[in-house]
C-alpha cells in the first residue's frame, strides 16, 4: 500500500523556510509533478524587507501550480498577468517555452499576517514543452468541493472522485484538497498509476501506521487506500499518468539537457523578457555546479555535502564528526528499553531468553535474547544464579514426534525436617516435557509407580479414549521398575516398557533435568510439614507446565507443546519479529530522510 514515505527538509529562501518533498532523491516525480514545496505556516510582521518576495525568475517546461491555506501573494508575469491569490484559489501558470514572474508579499508587507500554502510544478509532456506560455486564476467558488460524514474537500484540478476541475491541464492528473475532523476517514481510489498523499497539517493512519505533518506517502500502483484521521487535518492527494523521466536545474524543466543549457544561457543574457509591472530587479542565475568545489580543489560531492551542512548547521555544522555512525536502523528506543527493565524488575526470577520471549508475547513487540541480556547487564541486573548449575544431559536416541508417545518416569528424594525422607514420582511427556502427574509417597514401591501412572493415564485421558497406541515406558532399572507387579499392570493396559542402560542416567536425560530444575528452586527453602513442600511442589509444576518458557521447545511451554499449541505461537512470533523489523526499517528511514 505504501512504498515510499518522504519526509519534507527544509529549506531557506532567504525571508522564510519551506519544506521541500519533491524531487526526492529516491522518487523524481509522482506523475506529472516533479516538484512539491510546503510554504508554511509562518506569521509575517507588518513592514517584512523586500528580501521575503520571490524576486522575477525564469521556467520552461512546466507549469506551476500556487495553492494557499492562509495569506496571500501577489503574482505578475511576463504576459502581463497580475493577480492576487488567496485561500481556495488556483493560480496556474504554464511556462511553455518561457516565461517570468514574481511573488511578492505585499499584503503581509502592509498588515502583516500568516502564510500557508502549497507550491508546484508539474512537468509539461515532451510535446507540449514548447507551448506558448499562459496563465489562469479560478476562484475558490469555480472548483468543485464535496462535504460527507466530517470529510470536506476540493478537487484543485483534474479529474477525481467522480469530479472534474476546469483547469486546463496537459496530461491526465487530479490535485485534491481534503480537509478531516477528527476520526473522518477518505479513500482515494486507483484511478491512476502514480499517487501520493502529503500530510500538509496534523496526523492521520494510513495502513495501521501513524504520519504527521510535512510526510509524503507514495502509494501503490493499484491499491485502494484510506485515510483516517487522528487529529484535525489537511492532506493534498496528488498525482497522475507519468511522463518519463525530466531534467531539473533551477527552474528549469525539460526532457533534454540541450535545452535547459538553452534556457540558462537566454537568462544569463537577458534575451528573456521580465514581467512589465516587476522589472526592476530580478534572481540571477546561480553559479555553475562544481565551480566552488574545483576553486578549493575538491570534489564537487564533497563540497555539496559540505554546503548542506553549513545550510542546515552553520559554521559549527563544519566540524569534524566521528566516523561511527549516529543511527543504527535496528536499535531499539528508549521507550522500549523502559518497557524491558520494568518487566524485569517486575519478574526478577526470569532470564533475559526468557524476559525475552515473554516481552515478544505480551508486548508484541520482538526483542532478542541478546538484546535482554546487554540491557540488563548494563543496569546491573544480571545476577549469578542462587543453585548450583549442571550441564544438560545428553538426548534420547529415538526422538519422538508426538504427545502421549512415550513417558518418563523416575523417583528423586526430599527431606523434611523432624519427618524424614519423601519421595517424588513423575511422569512427564517425553515429547513435550509437560508433567502429566506426579505423587508425594513414603517409599519406593512398584505400587506407588502404578498410582501415578493411573492419575497420568487418567489426566492423558488414555484410559477412557481409545488409543491405538498407548504410551511407552522409559525408566532406569531401580527395583520399583524392574518388579513383576509393575510388568503386569503395564500388560494389561497394552503399554510397553523400556529402561535405559545401567549406569547411564543420560537415557532419562528429560526427567533427570526435571528433577535438577525442580531442586533448584525447591531447596532454596526448607520444608517442616509435609503439606508445605506439596503445595510448594504443585505451585512449580503449574509454573513448569504453563509459564515456563523451555528453550529446547523453541521458547513455549510444556503445556504449549502437548495441547498442540506450539507452531501456531512461534508463527505469531515469526509474525511479531518481521513486523518490528519493518517498523524499525521503516523508522530509520524517516529518520535519516
Amino acid at each position: 500500500m505504501l512504498d515510499l514515505v518522504i519526509t519534507q527538509r527544509r529549506r531557506s529562501l532567504g525571508g522564510f523556510d519551506v519544506g521541500r518533498v519533491l524531487p526526492f532523491a529516491k522518487r523524481r516525480m509522482v506523475g506529472p509533478f516533479v516538484f512539491f514545496d510546503h510554504m508554511g505556516p509562518i506569521d509575517l510582521a507588518a513592514g517584512i524587507p523586500d528580501e521575503v518576495d520571490v524576486l522575477p525568475h525564469p521556467h520552461i517546461g512546466l507549469s506551476t501550480v500556487t495553492y494557499l491555506f492562509d495569506g496571500e501573494i501577489m503574482h505578475r508575469d511576463s504576459i502581463g498577468s497580475e493577480q492576487a491569490i488567496r485561500p481556495g484559489e488556483v493560480n496556474w501558470m504554464t511556462a511553455g517555452r518561457g516565461i517570468t514572474h514574481s511573488e511578492r508579499f505585499e499584503r503581509a508587507r502592509r498588515e502583516g499576517g500568516r502564510v500557508h500554502g502549497i507550491q508546484a510544478w508539474v512537468a509539461l509532456p515532451e510535446a507540449d514543452e514548447e507551448t506558448d506560455p499562459a496563465f489562469a486564476h479560478h476562484g475558490a467558488e469555480d472548483l468543485p468541493t464535496f462535504e460527507e460524514n466530517g470529510v470536506w474537500g476540493r478537487l484543485v484540478a483534474g479529474t477525481a472522485l467522480g469530479l472534474h476541475a476546469d483547469v486546463q491541464t496537459h496530461s491526465p492528473l487530479f490535485y485534491l484538497h481534503w480537509a478531516l475532523a477528527p476520526g473522518a476517514r477518505a479513500e482515494l481510489p486507483a484511478d491512476y498509476p502514480e499517487r501520493a498523499i502529503y500530510v500538509a497539517e496534523g496526523t492521520v493512519t494510513v495502513a495501521g501506521q501513524r504520519f504527521d505533518t510535512g510526510q509524503m506517502l507514495v502509494l501503490t500502483p493499484g491499491a485502494l487506500v484510506t485515510i483516517k484521521a487522528e487529529t484535525p487535518a489537511i492532506v493534498m492527494a496528488l498525482g497522475g499518468e507519468p511522463l518519463g523521466p525530466r531534467f531539473i536545474d533551477w527552474n528549469f524543466v525539460s526532457s533534454s539537457k540541450e535545452r535547459i543549457e538553452q534556457a540558462k544561457a537566454d537568462w544569463r543574457a537577458g534575451r528573456m523578457k521580465l514581467p512589465d509591472l516587476d522589472h526592476d530587479s530580478f534572481t540571477p542565475l546561480p553559479p555553475e555546479p562544481g565551480a566552488p568545489a574545483e576553486q578549493l580543489g575538491i570534489p564537487r560531492r564533497t563540497f555539496y555535502r559540505w554546503y548542506d551542512r553549513y545550510l542546515e548547521g552553520g559554521p559549527e555544522a563544519l566540524e569534524d564528526r566521528p566516523s561511527a555512525p549516529r543511527r543504527v536502523w535496528n536499535r531499539i528506543g528508549d521507550d522500549i528499553q523502559q518497557q524491558i527493565i520494568d518487566m524485569a524488575l517486575d519478574t526478577t526470577d526470569l532470564s533475559p531468553r526468557e524476559l525475552a520471549v515473554r516481552f515478544t508475547d505480551e508486548k508484541r513487540y520482538f526483542v532478542s535474547e541478546a538484546t535482554v541480556y546487554r540491557l540488563l547487564k548494563a543496569h546491573d541486573l544480571i545476577t549469578s544464579p542462587a543453585f548450583v548449575v549442571i550441564r544438560a544431559a545428553d538426548a534420547f536416541h529415538t526422538k519422538t514426534t508426538r504427545p502421549n508417545e512415550m513417558w518418563q518416569t523416575d523417583f528423586t528424594y526430599f527431606k523434611i525436617i523432624g519427618w524424614g525422607w519423601v519421595y517424588l514420582s513423575t511422569v512427564l511427556d517425553d515429547f513435550s516435557r509437560y508433567i502429566i502427574a506426579w505423587k508425594l509417597c513414603t517409599n519406593m514401591r512398584a505400587e506407588d509407580v502404578t498410582d501415578t501412572l493411573d492419575l497420568a493415564l487418567e489426566a492423558s485421558g488414555c484410559d477412557s479414549a481409545t488409543v491405538l497406541h498407548k504410551p511407552r515406558l522409559l525408566s532406569d532399572n531401580g527395583p520399583s521398575y524392574i518388579a513383576g507387579e509393575l510388568a503386569e499392570y503395564i500388560e494389561a493396559r497394552k503399554m510397553s516398557h523400556v529402561r535405559g542402560a545401567p549406569m547411564h542416567p543420560q537415557t532419562q536425560g528429560k526427567i533427570e533435568r526435571w528433577h535438577q530444575t525442580l531442586k533448584n528452586r525447591i531447596l532454596l527453602e526448607n520444608y517442616f510439614l509435609p503439606g508445605d513442600l506439596e503445595a510448594q511442589i504443585e505451585a512449580f509444576v503449574e509454573h513448569y507446565n504453563h509459564r515456563r518458557y523451555h528453550e529446547s521447545l523453541n521458547n513455549v511451554t510444556p503445556a504449549d507443546a502437548y495441547f498442540g499449541r506450539a507452531d501456531a505461537i512461534i508463527k505469531q512470533r515469526e509474525r511479531i519479529k518481521r513486523k518490528t523489523i519493518e517498523h524499525r526499517r521503516l523508522l530509520h528511514r524517516k529518520i535519516a530522510a
